[in-house]
């Protein structure tokens, strides 16, 4: 057998954004950006690369085949020989591990590893992925697939986030941080030339980040993480200037029957006592003002809740 395949599978453990310490020497960057900063915590024959937003990847023995075209025939074909228990037991050390209640991971493909690979990589969308070893310190491939997949992932997690953001009615101080700190990492590896300085690793994660479509991805969840600001501005401003206009009107409505009292005694000084009707029709035009903007606060308030259902 020439080939050896392994199970990737791409999971969650938490939101917390963690201070990890890169379990390799990356003498290639001059700074690490957090979602390719990852530790390895190792399980068994279960390898896991967690970064420091929480997103992983695993890596299981899969088994031996002739050829990497075997091995994808073999996944994609008959899941219930190996692939299942594989499935299981990632599932089961990631909840035992990570105090989790995973029932499910994000997505799984497959790696296959070829001693006798002409080609350093072989990438064909995400379905097939080929290396000729995985000594992820030296082997600038392996590294590159193993960053692109906790991009990948992280990517995926953050467009959930910011989606379920866009009509926010609030935001928690930690939401608007967390808002902040990923646009500014997607910004990081939006382009293999933006962490990168080896011209060699340059071209090997742009033939990945090409057939994944890892730029048009980061380039959506920025967008998305803006659009959720956006929106939570507008409505901080909205709400900020009924608030403004609520509060004008309750101290005009405070002015006017404060000062009552004069005003009656300066229709009592100017009018003559026999005009009782002008008397009584003056009175009734400064009630219904009143009524007026009584009814103008209900009714800013009636749009707001409004405003609150179109929304959603």
């Amino acid at each position: 057998m020439g080939v050896t395949a392994y199970l990737i599978n791409g999971f969650n453990i938490g939101e917390e954004i963690c201070n990890v310490k890169s379990s390799i020497i990356r003498n290639d960057l001059t700074s690490i950006p957090d979602i390719i900063k990852f530790t390895i915590d190792e399980y068994k024959d279960t390898k896991i690369f967690r970064n420091s937003i929480n997103n992983c990847v695993s890596i299981q023995k899969y088994g031996e085949f002739n050829t990497y075209k075997d091995a994808y025939t073999f996944f994609y074909n008959d899941y219930e020989k190996i692939y299942n228990n594989l499935y299981s037991e990632c599932i089961n050390i990631i909840n035992k591990q990570y105090k989790m209640n995973l029932q499910d991971t994000d997505w799984n493909t497959l790696l296959c590893v070829d001693d006798k690979l002409e080609l350093p990589l072989i990438i064909e969308k995400q379905n097939v992925i080929v290396v000729n070893n995985l000594d992820i310190e030296n082997n600038v491939n392996i590294r590159a697939i193993i960053d692109s997949c906790l991009i990948y992932q992280s990517v995926s997690r953050i467009l959930n986030f910011a989606k379920n953001l866009i009509f926010a009615d609030e935001l928690t101080k930690f939401q608007q941080f967390q808002i902040a700190y990923y646009s500014q990492e997607l910004t990081k590896v939006k382009n293999p030339d933006m962490f990168l300085t080896n011209r060699k690793e340059i071209e090997v994660y742009k033939k990945i980040y090409n057939e994944w479509e890892l730029g048009t991805q980061i380039e959506n969840a920025i967008e998305i993480l803006n659009q959720s600001i956006s929106n939570y501005s507008f409505l901080w401003e909205y709400r900020n200037s009924k608030t403004q206009k609520a509060s004008n009107l309750m101290l005009t409505l405070f002015t006017i029957i404060v000062g009552y009292p004069s005003l009656k005694d300066v229709i009592e000084e100017f009018l003559p006592s026999g005009l009782i009707y002008l008397k009584i029709i003056f009175i009734i035009l400064i009630i219904s003002f009143i009524f007026k903007l009584m009814w103008l606060q209900i009714d800013n308030f009636q749009e707001m809740i409004d405003f609150k259902k179109r929304k959603r």
